[in-house]
């Protein structure tokens, strides 16, 4: 019996039913409608002495198993009951259908062979043809995509089916197959991605339906070590035990529209803390879900919102373990980032794996954490360094603004511990833009303590 249900790349299983006899040959021929469907491969379920297709004939497929040839190895024959013989993969060729299809497999006998095209011949050499052999006609039905209506009632592209998608990226829903026929929103030829979560929330907002996907260029790799190399925080490969901070920062040339991780933490990792964003991209929205041990996490936006250029930290999850654990012991599985546009673009992020800056009310001693921070040379037209130390563990940043409160550049962002650091300004944006001549405004921050020094820049 030949059973398919489903849409593309659906496999097709060959069944041996009601047969009481161990079977040593199978010879079958199948069709199809070639305007619909065209085989890719046919590939066998159990290991045969012989195993042979044919698929040179469009609308048919010619299968060919044997089991009691010389020499050996001797192979047992297939056994009697139900048992699958062979799969066979399929490819949709019909476009434009306009309406769902279903289209029959059927079995056929060839007028001008002078033997059954279809038969078994069982161990002790009987041949089983029809009608004795029950030949049954299998299914394939192919959905004609109505791209965007996830909830499946007619209308595409509506609040509904953002929550719906939604859902089904942190784990709470499973797609059916229409309904993953109906997610490819850009038409990019891979479904359920962020970038089809992002081009539907362009259609929701108003904007046309254009299909807008070119891929975008790659980054240059030198760049992308640089812009990550400064972030550097301290013990990143070091293992770590209780308390920490599972990061991870990202690099893109361009502004992002959205982005799906899935997040599978270690067996000894025993509680899993809130998901935040990094300062950086506060202004998205942010859905998870926990399925075992997986955390997956969502990034979007119902607005003109972006995530910014460059090197940034994206998410922060803290957790705690019993035991030892290091980058190592994560796993992010098909990490899934969209442009602003809607296309699915490959970008390239990094683990980090840190300790929290410990309770101030831990903290025996009452001395202040930072000194007072200089900035040398100043004014400057090229490069300036600032320069600062702190006489306990903290959580540092230092961030420089323009004199209308915007954010320009953030030169630090981890936990450091007591020591004196300094750290340089080339005048430039996170997107390596030279910036105006003028003032800034570089604000450090150690733990709850925090000062601002003024930068003149000149060229």
């Amino acid at each position: 019996m030949l059973n398919q249900e489903g849409w593309e790349d659906e496999i097709n299983q060959i069944n041996n039913n009601c047969i009481y006899f161990n079977i040593e040959l199978v010879h079958l021929i199948i069709t199809y409608d070639p305007l619909l469907v065209e085989p890719v491969v046919v590939a066998p379920a159990l290991f045969y002495q012989y195993f042979s297709y044919d698929l040179n004939v469009p609308g048919r497929i010619t299968l060919e198993i044997e089991l009691n040839l010389v020499p050996p190895p001797y192979v047992p024959p297939i056994p009697a009951g139900d048992t699958v013989l062979a799969f066979i993969s399929m490819d949709i060729v019909a476009d434009d259908m306009c309406m769902d299809i279903s289209t029959q497999l059927y079995f056929y006998e060839d007028p001008n062979t002078p033997y059954p095209d279809n038969l078994l011949m069982l161990e002790n050499g009987t041949f089983i043809i029809p009608p004795e052999l029950m030949l049954t006609s299998g299914e394939i039905y192919i959905y004609s995509p109505d791209y965007g209506d996830l909830n499946l009632n007619g209308y595409p592209f509506e609040v509904g089916d953002i929550v719906v998608f939604v859902s089904y990226f942190t784990g709470q829903i499973e797609f059916t197959a229409e309904q993953m026929a109906n997610s490819d929103c850009n038409r990019d030829g891979i479904q359920a991605t962020v970038a089809d979560l992002v081009y539907m929330l362009r259609i929701v907002n108003g904007e046309p339906d254009t299909l807008l996907i070119a891929p975008p260029e790659l980054p240059n790799a030198d760049e992308v070590y640089h812009a990550l190399a400064r972030f550097n925080p301290l013990l990143v490969d070091e293992a770590f035990s209780d308390n920490a901070v599972f990061t991870i920062f990202v690099w893109t040339d361009e502004p992002l529209g959205g982005f799906a991780l899935p997040i599978e933490f270690p067996d000894n990792v025993y509680h899993i803390g809130e998901t935040v964003l990094g300062d950086d991209v506060t202004g998205l929205q942010l859905a998870t879900g926990t399925v075992d041990n997986t955390v997956k996490v969502l990034g979007y936006s119902f607005n003109e919102y972006q995530l910014p250029e460059g090197a940034f930290e994206l998410i922060r999850i803290p957790f705690e373990a019993s035991g030892c654990v290091n980058v190592e012991d994560f796993n992010v599985d098909s990490a899934d980032f969209s442009d602003k546009f809607g296309r699915k673009t490959d970008i390239e992020y990094e683990i980090r794996i840190t300790h929290p800056a410990p309770d101030s009310n831990s903290i025996e001693t009452t001395e202040p954490a930072m000194e007072t921070p200089k900035a040398f040379p100043n004014p400057f037209n090229s490069a300036v360094t600032i320069s600062f130390a702190s006489s306990r563990p903290c959580f540092a940043s230092v961030e420089i603004f323009n004199i209308l409160g915007k954010k320009v550049a953030t030169l630090i962002n981890r936990f450091i511990q007591p020591g004196k650091y300094s750290v340089i300004w080339d005048g430039k944006t996170r997107s390596g833009e030279i910036v105006a001549t003028g003032l800034y405004l570089c604000r450090i921050q150690l733990g709850s303590e925090n000062c601002s020094i003024k930068l003149h820049y000149l060229k």
